[in-house]
């Protein structure tokens, strides 16, 4: 019985009875910095979803609004290639990519002075926060443009590549950085 504390040397009331517990996971060993690896992790996987699926989603609405227009869309909807390998389709979406490419970039310009300015006013949580909520309604109208008909799904694509104008991954990447400068010391960065 010898872990039991002697509680008669008390020389106090307010003298604890039993010993502290030592809990095994202390609240103070993690950084606020450990609660945004999560979040820079899905940031970087979102990015290279986004890159690599929007450039496929794109063409297929150019190819099904191009054989629409021309009354040429195979009643059960698949696209082949044959059928797109015309050059007014390729040349519409050269035109698609390359206005995309000066939009994200006036848009992240833009999103930067919005967000510096919602942060410091509400602060960089709150900013974190509408910039991923922000993000995940643009991945799903994405997704969900895949199951309309062609100028619905054109529209819905319109409104997801609006939205991630100002949300895209370096606006992601910006505001954690801020954030991480924000929450932690010199010496831990």
């Amino acid at each position: 019985m010898a872990s039991i504390q002697d509680i008669s040397r008390s020389t106090s009331e307010h003298d604890a009875l039993l010993p502290e517990r030592q809990h095994a996971l202390s609240y103070n060993q993690f950084s606020p910095l450990t609660l945004l690896i999560p979040l820079a992790v899905v940031t970087r996987l979102t990015s290279t979803l986004l890159a690599t699926t929007l450039l496929a989603v794109i063409q297929r609405v150019i190819h099904r609004l191009w054989l629409t227009s021309n009354g040429t869309l195979p009643p059960d909807g698949h696209l082949s290639k044959e059928l797109c390998a015309v050059s007014e389709v390729d040349q519409s979406y050269a035109t698609v990519v390359s206005t995309l490419s000066i939009l994200y970039g006036l848009g992240g310009i833009a999103a930067f002075s919005a967000i510096s300015f919602i942060s410091s006013r509400l602060g960089r949580k709150p900013a974190i926060l509408c910039v991923v909520a922000a993000s995940m309604l643009g991945y799903a109208l994405l997704i969900c443009s895949q199951y309309l008909p062609a100028w619905l799904e054109a529209s819905l694509l319109v409104a997801s590549l609006f939205v991630h104008m100002f949300t895209n991954p370096w606006i992601v990447t910006f505001i954690v950085n801020v954030y991480a400068v924000d929450i932690s010391s010199a010496e831990e960065r």
